[in-house]
């Protein structure tokens, strides 16, 4: 699951090494991401893993770590 949602992060930003994301990389610190592009690639790892994330815990997610849990 982690592979996959590295793939979706990496093809929502330019440049990224996938080698550098890890379940403790922060969005914004770390990524430089924009609450869009954070939205963008939930979205995105919903639809492929057949999951939804309830609206309210979105404002909670800052690593990638937070959002694989929340797909669990």
């Amino acid at each position: 699951m982690l592979e996959k949602l590295i793939e979706i992060i990496v093809a929502n930003s330019e440049g990224l090494d996938p080698e550098t994301i890890t379940e403790e990389t922060d969005f914004v610190s770390d990524l430089g991401f924009t609450s869009l592009d954070i939205v963008n690639c939930i979205s995105e790892a919903e639809d492929l893993f057949g999951k939804e994330i309830p609206e309210e815990e979105l404002e909670h997610i800052r690593t990638v770590g937070d959002v694989l849990e929340l797909l669990k």
